[in-house]
């Protein structure tokens, strides 16, 4: 498959910048789509890959024509989302994740494409027994979706989006899906992520769950289950290569996690090892428990991205990495004349 043209949509994020790269190292074209505003940023950014690289710009991925965007395309990455930190109205979220995948499906399958590897999140599998298994649906409540928290707004906004996407693959047999299901996300940006000009945390997603244990009255991740942002996007690229068909009465969707829970102790620990000099910075509470190994269904992973336990970055990889990207771009705002400070978001709004 090496050589094919994808098309990526969610380019310009912290995934989606890592699939872009494992996509270009592996020897395919990439196109990506990205707001009109970023366009010649992207093209800046990718020069050196001549022609192997190309971008469209687009308004609103719910709504574009996506004329031109899917001449020549091989298979479709479909990563966009809008993100409970970068929105005020929640009913946005929903429409913008179920409408967004839609219009880009629908567009494609029309356009000829067949081959399709969406990014969703674990949320959608979310069950009171947290087995993570693809067979698992997170039930989404009824009401107003504006009194209820962001996260929660998202889960309920993924949810429904996966239900619109295989609800429309139903109705197109001849189409190839599969889906990727994702915790929260930590490691390093990529190196062709644009770092914002002015300190700007969130702009790292969920990594800032790892930031937020860098101040002395910060917080720890809210939630174990994590993964490194690296595995996530080598996944996407495999995910497209290894594509067969659904046991009868099944789903190609997976969720997605470090074979390790997140060990908050160990976490503050290989931190001060690697790092003495954040002893006074560090976060002073007492570390959560550990809940031990993940019982995902690693063979089902495996059977859809190639992954076993052993092919995911160890848990100190990850930490340390995040943590040491964190510092350099720290340094980077400093040398700027900023003085970045970390944000202590609610638990509710950290995306996952």
């Amino acid at each position: 498959m090496s050589g094919q043209l994808i098309l990526v949509t969610g380019s310009t994020g912290f995934i989606g910048c890592h699939i872009v790269e494992q996509l270009l190292e592996s020897g395919y074209r990439v196109r990506a789509v990205a707001r009109s505003a970023k366009v010649e940023q992207l093209k800046s950014t990718y020069a050196d890959f001549g022609d192997r690289f190309d971008t469209i710009g687009i308004t609103d991925i719910a709504e574009d024509s996506l004329i031109g965007a899917f001449e020549g395309v091989d298979a479709v990455i479909h990563g966009a989302t809008a993100m409970p930190t970068r929105t005020s109205n929640v009913e946005d979220m929903i429409t913008v994740a179920t409408n967004g995948t839609l219009n880009v499906l629908r567009r494609a399958e029309a356009a000829g494409i067949h081959r399709f590897l969406v990014l969703s999140s674990i949320t959608t599998m979310v069950t009171p027994a947290m087995t993570f298994s693809h067979k698992d649906w997170f039930q989404v409540p009824e009401g107003d979706n504006s009194k209820r928290p962001a996260m929660a707004v998202y889960a309920n906004a993924k949810t429904l989006a996966e239900l619109a996407m295989w609800k429309w693959a139903d109705e197109h047999p001849h189409v190839q899906i599969s889906s990727i299901h994702p915790p929260y996300v930590y490691g390093p940006v990529s190196r062709y992520w644009q770092v914002p000009e002015a300190p700007d945390y969130w702009a790292l997603t969920s990594a800032l769950a790892i930031a937020t244990m860098l101040k002395p009255d910060g917080m720890y991740p809210p939630y174990p289950a994590h993964v490194d942002v690296r595995d996530v996007a080598k996944a996407c690229v495999r995910g497209l290569e290894l594509w067969k068909p659904a046991p009868a009465g099944e789903r190609n969707r997976a969720g997605f996690l470090s074979p390790q829970y997140f060990d908050y102790s160990r976490a503050k620990a290989v931190i001060l090892e690697r790092y003495p000099n954040l002893k006074s910075r560090i976060i002073a509470a007492d570390p959560p428990p550990f809940y031990g190994p993940s019982a995902l269904e690693y063979e089902w992973v495996d059977r859809l991205f190639g992954m076993k336990k052993e092919d995911f970055h160890t848990f100190d990889e990850t930490i340390l990495d995040t943590v040491a990207c964190i510092l350099e771009l720290e340094e980077g705002w400093k040398a700027k004349g900023y003085n970045p400070q970390v944000p202590t978001p609610d638990v509710n709004d950290q995306q996952q």
